[in-house]
């Protein structure tokens, strides 16, 4: 059963990799635009809608209007430093 159409799966994998290249975020993209298809099937009454580039987009724009997100984007540079640090400190 397919349920992505080749140009949505294209999208995700290249916006993903220019900005982080996570798996993580592969899943989080693919999983909240299946979300959101449905959704539409629900709404349209249509059983056999794919996951477009339009449901794809929408999730992008959806993850990227996050609180994470915004919180992070709204740091300076020395605060990032101190994350990162932090972060590495966890890993060791």
């Amino acid at each position: 059963m397919k349920i992505f159409n080749d140009r949505s799966l294209q999208l995700v994998s290249k916006k993903v990799s220019v900005y982080s290249g996570d798996i993580r975020r592969v899943l989080q993209v693919t999983k909240r635009a299946i979300e959101i298809c449905r959704d539409c099937m629900k709404a349209s009454g249509k059983k056999d809608i794919m996951v477009s580039i339009d449901h794809v987009i929408k999730a992008f724009d959806e993850l990227k209007q996050s609180k994470t997100v915004h919180a992070l984007s709204g740091l300076r540079k020395f605060e990032i430093i101190v994350l990162i640090a932090l972060y590495q400190l966890k890993l060791e």
